[in-house]
C-alpha cells in the first residue's frame, strides 16, 4: 500500500486493512471433476496501522490420497496487515493460526494425510 502522507500535508494518518480468509475443501472421486465441498471466504475486523502496514500471506495445501482414485484436497490462506515492526510476531500468529485450522478442517471432514 502506497504512503500518501506528503499528499495529506505531510500528516502520517492511521490505516485501517481488513485481514482476508479464504478456505475450501475439494474431493475427487475417480475421474469425475472435483467436488468443492466448502468454500469460504470474509474479511475480518479491521487491524488499525499506525503507518503504511505490512501485509503477510501464509497458505497452506494438503492434497490427501483416498483409494480407489479417489482424493481431497484441503487449503487455507489468511492475508494479515501489520505494522512493519512487528512482522516477525505477526508472522508466528499468521502462521499458527492457518496450521490450526489446517488440522481443524480436516479433523472436521474426517480426513488425514497419514503424519
Amino acid at each position: 500500500m502506497p504512503d500518501y502522507s506528503e499528499h495529506l500535508g505531510g500528516e502520517t494518518k492511521a490505516v485501517a486493512v481488513k485481514p482476508k480468509i479464504k478456505l475450501s475443501v475439494t474431493k475427487k472421486t475417480g475421474s469425475a471433476a472435483p467436488v468443492t465441498v466448502k468454500e469460504e471466504s470474509k474479511e475480518l475486523k479491521p487491524v488499525i496501522c499506525s503507518s503504511t502496514p505490512a501485509i503477510i500471506t501464509v497458505s497452506a495445501g494438503r492434497t490427501i490420497n483416498l483409494g480407489d482414485f479417489n482424493s481431497a484436497k484441503v487449503e487455507v490462506s489468511l492475508s494479515y496487515p501489520c505494522d512493519p515492526d512487528d512482522i516477525e510476531n505477526a508472522y508466528e500468529h499468521v502462521f499458527s493460526w492457518v496450521d490450526g485450522k489446517m488440522e481443524t478442517i480436516m479433523s472436521e471432514n474426517g480426513l488425514s494425510d497419514g503424519d
